[in-house]
């Protein structure tokens, strides 16, 4: 029985009795699928996760203008408002990095549901959350994945026993 480098039977080349390695009695593994599985493996995905973070904040860059809309669990028009991205550090009762939005435009059915408050958002990973952060203990949250000049995600509020979704949002870049 002849071997590659690797000592794993060619193709179309017995292996000889079935082994871990090949219980098949036939062996399909090349050196070179173990080679780019490795190489993939290694270089493929991103080394860390600043690199996703800074992938987010090019999808979501500081002056960007965005459109959202929100929508309640029956899929009904909630309101709308566009914001603009700053670098502004925000008053935050929520640990981690708040920087506030512009509020260019908001109109709500609700005169107090996200119409009157400060809104600020924080970047993890190539997710985004816009939310009521200066309120302790009544906080509204937009948190949706990046996908290009869109987001797309839940809405709902966060309490003492979690967080209650109250329904999804759209967000699209209406300006750079």
């Amino acid at each position: 029985m002849r071997r590659d480098l690797l000592g794993v039977a060619g193709p179309g080349r017995d292996c000889g009795p079935p082994s871990p390695s090949c219980l098949t009695g036939r062996c399909h593994v090349r050196a070179s699928q173990v080679i780019a599985c490795i190489a993939l493996v290694t270089m493929g995905w991103p080394s860390s996760s600043m690199d996703a973070e800074q992938s987010a904040t090019s999808l979501w860059p500081v002056g960007s203008t965005w459109a959202i809309t929100v929508y309640d669990a029956h899929h009904q028009v909630v309101g709308s408002m566009t914001v603009r991205v700053t670098a502004e550090q925000a008053t935050s009762c929520i640990a981690g990095d708040w920087k506030r939005l512009d509020i260019v435009k908001r109109q709500f059915k609700d005169s107090d549901f996200l119409a009157t408050k400060p809104l600020s958002y924080s970047i993890e990973g190539t997710e985004v959350t816009l939310g009521v952060t200066e309120v302790c203990d009544g906080y509204v949250f937009l948190r949706g994945a990046l996908m290009g000049s869109r987001v797309a995600g839940d809405y709902g509020t966060l309490e003492m026993g979690g967080f209650t979704k109250l329904g999804t949002f759209v967000a699209a870049r209406v300006a750079q």
